[in-house]
């Protein structure tokens, strides 16, 4: 019977997101940021023309996943000006990621409402959030692929299920770069579930098959010889733009004159660069947030008794995970904080606190669309599209955040 209904709330979840991909579809926006859709579109015609491995004799500095889905939007569209004149497509190989993602989050909050209805009701507060979207619909850019991977690795860590966590967090990994911020996370919330499960066996059947995995996605620039090209790009997605900022509208409004864009981080304050004071910044406060379950995980491992972490407070320590990452450390590009949108609305579902969602979305979409500048009727003069104003609304969402997760009441009731 349990299948059953498992199946018949499958069926219904996939009926709503071929009805809102069909939307989608027809809504679509024939351009975006034209500097990424060029990109993509070169990169596409390279690789099919010259095969993925070689993808890194061009100046493609995208890693290897990414890589392939390029190399067959090439080869199906083969012909070079045909690829660059229909590379808006390439969003709608994004969306299925954000219906993947809309899954999870239908999973996760099923047990809290008595039926499935209310579950997918509630589900499409991140299934057609214009401001989530707009980064793949608008924008037309992958973040929404990058959070399909990390959520994904946090639902199955959440439930337990070690191997597929893993196996999304390494694909996070070779997708983009910034999927390492939330491996703290993911580990401490797998770390009593591998221990209590460990032997020689099971460590073996968990590693070989992650390694197969990487190994697999390297094999053709191993083949090509070009896999030192791969390892170029990891070390070099760091110091690639060695400034304040990227357009990230983040805590450094606060601290440094404006064209943040043209200030090199290097530049020292009190014997120590700009780089150095957000990293050391961001780690203080990452690992503030990750202090509760830290301390969960301890008296797990000992035997002690303790609290389970609930789901809510998992999911604060993941949208501060990506916030802090975003509005602490220099070099930050103004989509980065796109993987916190998913935790954010989440809680937002799970707790029925609108605040941080709201703070924190409008933020995001107040910077992405401060730089790409899509919407033709806003006035992008106004306040509301200040640098300070947007850098106001992450600080407040951040705080937030860590009010809640620490129990602490900023409005009376």
């Amino acid at each position: 019977m349990k299948n059953t209904s498992l199946k018949a709330e499958q069926k219904q979840y996939f009926i709503l997101s071929a009805l809102l991909f069909s939307l989608f579809f027809f809504i679509l926006p024939r351009s975006g940021f034209y500097s990424d859709l060029k990109c993509f579109s070169n990169w596409a015609t390279y690789s099919s023309q010259h095969g993925i491995g070689n993808i890194y004799d061009s100046d493609s500095d995208y890693l290897p996943l990414y890589q392939y889905i390029l190399f067959l939007f090439g080869k199906f569209i083969h012909i070079p000006e045909k690829i660059e004149l229909y590379n808006y497509n390439l969003k709608l190989i994004t969306l299925p990621f954000h219906f993947i993602s809309g899954y999870f989050i239908f999973r996760l909050i099923r047990n809290y409402y008595p039926n499935s209805e209310a579950a997918l009701y509630r589900t499409l507060f991140y299934l057609i959030n214009f401001v989530v979207l707009y980064n793949t619909l608008v924008w037309g850019q992958t973040d929404d692929i990058l959070t399909c991977f990390v959520f994904g690795s946090f639902y199955f860590a959440y439930i337990k299920k070690i191997f597929p966590s893993l196996l999304a967090i390494l694909l996070a990994l070779n997708f983009k770069l910034q999927g390492i911020v939330f491996i703290p996370l993911i580990g401490l919330m797998l770390l009593p579930e591998i221990i209590s499960r460990f032997s020689w066996r099971n460590l073996l059947l968990l590693t070989l098959p992650l390694i197969a995995t990487q190994f697999l996605i390297l094999m053709p620039f191993i083949l090509s010889g070009t896999v030192h090209k791969v390892w170029f790009v990891v070390r070099h997605s760091v110091d690639h733009f060695p400034v304040v900022s990227m357009n990230a509208y983040n805590m450094w409004e606060f601290l440094l004159p404006p064209s943040l864009e043209g200030t090199l981080d290097n530049i020292q304050f009190l014997g120590i660069s700009y780089k150095t004071w957000g990293l050391v910044t961001f780690s203080s406060l990452s690992f503030l947030s990750l202090l509760p379950l830290i301390k969960v995980v301890i008296r797990k491992i000992k035997r002690l008794p303790h609290e389970e972490v609930l789901l809510q407070k998992l999911v604060i320590i993941a949208a501060l995970c990506s916030l802090l990452f975003f509005y602490c450390n220099t070099q930050m590009h103004e989509r980065y904080s796109h993987p916190a949108l998913i935790f954010l609305i989440l809680y937002g579902i799970l707790s029925k606190s609108t605040l941080p969602v709201v703070f924190g979305c409008a933020a995001y979409f107040l910077n992405v669309d401060g730089v790409l500048r899509s919407i033709p009727f806003q006035h992008y003069g106004v306040f509301i599209y200040s640098r300070s104003f947007v850098a106001s609304l992450y600080l407040i969402t951040i705080l937030l955040l860590f009010a809640a997760l620490y129990n602490v009441q900023i409005f009376k009731k």
